[in-house]
């Protein structure tokens, strides 16, 4: 699971879909739609280099991207203009 859904923490996620449900949750920034955007994310305990990977893919085709720990992701929302 890609979460982009804002103030929605991974945990929210575990306890509806399972502990061992891969989740990565993602803050891009608005400049995305024109590829200059910025995407900080936060790995779920059960997501693997995988997931990674493909989330690196994914928004790093429109921008800039940043994996953080899951607590910074509503400080890089303020910073980045999300």
């Amino acid at each position: 699971v890609i979460s982009v859904a804002g103030g929605v923490p991974i945990s929210v996620f575990q306890a509806h879909l399972g502990e061992d449900v891969r989740i990565v949750r993602v803050i891009p920034n608005t400049p995305s739609m024109v590829r200059e955007g910025a995407a900080a994310y936060a790995m779920g305990p059960a997501a693997l280099p995988e997931d990674k990977e493909l989330v690196e893919a994914l928004f790093g085709a429109v921008g800039l991207v940043l994996e953080v720990k899951e607590s910074l992701l509503h400080a890089v929302t303020g910073v980045s203009g999300s």
